[in-house]
């Protein structure tokens, strides 16, 4: 009598390992049935893009990530596939018999463990991602405040050149000469307001400049003695035998 040894192909293997297969929810193969290798990949490539490794250590951690979201997925449809199997054989939750609570509680136990599994990949490509955040925050924040300096010292070079352009102006001239300017700018303005008050004010508009340079030349020229007040004194009479005139 020949002992089985079950198939002996490649092929048969195959088909024999999977006799006891219900759902798949708790294979720990890559890729089962119902699943395409064209997906995970597909998986991998966005999370890659997402979080940009920059070294073969954050790689590793982002395909955790990939796989641990591949595996979740599968225990999800598992339960789901368990439950559906179990409310259609009977809706009815109450006469459920402990073989059917039994298996749709292996299948939440498993989704459980794919979700736990899952979060721990997910905090640690979370951790280097805010040490990213925080290294190019720290990297700005640097960056600003030797832009700030640089502007500060522009500024500081630009107040020096100034004060250096004011220190080489002439001083000031000394309180006694500021004094004799203004009493003879007085002076000057008030001979010229003397000038326009005695001159005969234009008949017409055509002669208003004839006006003004009559002014201007009186101011130029020496100014004329007032007239002397009203006496009997400064009366000169003639005579009329001499023909000469006495005061």
């Amino acid at each position: 009598m020949s002992n089985q040894t079950g198939p002996t192909t490649a092929a048969g293997q195959a088909v024999s390992s999977a006799n006891a297969t219900t759902h798949n929810g708790c294979s720990e193969k890559l890729i089962v049935e119902g699943e395409r290798l064209e997906d995970f990949h597909s998986l991998v490539a966005s999370l890659v893009d997402h979080y940009q490794p920059a070294d073969p250590h954050e790689q590793s951690l982002v395909e955790d990530l990939a796989h641990g979201r591949w595996i979740l997925w599968r225990r999800r449809r598992a339960f789901n596939s368990v439950e559906s199997d179990i409310h259609s054989i009977q809706p009815n939750e109450g006469k459920w018999t402990e073989a059917e609570f039994k298996r749709i509680a292996l299948a939440d136990r498993y989704r459980t463990t794919a979700e736990r599994s899952f979060s721990r990949a997910l905090k640690n490509v979370e951790a280097f991602s805010r040490e990213r955040v925080k290294t190019f925050r720290w990297e700005a924040a640097y960056d600003l405040a030797v832009r700030r300096l640089e502007l500060a010292k522009k500024k500081h070079e630009l107040q020096v050149v100034k004060a250096a352009m004011k220190a080489k102006k002439l001083p000031p001239p000394p309180q006694a000469q500021r004094a004799r300017l203004r009493a003879a700018n007085q002076y000057r303005n008030s001979e010229y307001l003397w000038a326009v008050r005695v001159t005969p004010r234009p008949s017409c508009a055509c002669s208003s400049k004839t006006s003004i340079r009559s002014a201007k030349s009186a101011v130029s020229s020496p100014i004329a003695p007032a007239p002397q007040p009203f006496s009997p004194l400064n009366i000169t009479l003639k005579n009329p035998e001499k023909g000469v005139r006495t005061a």
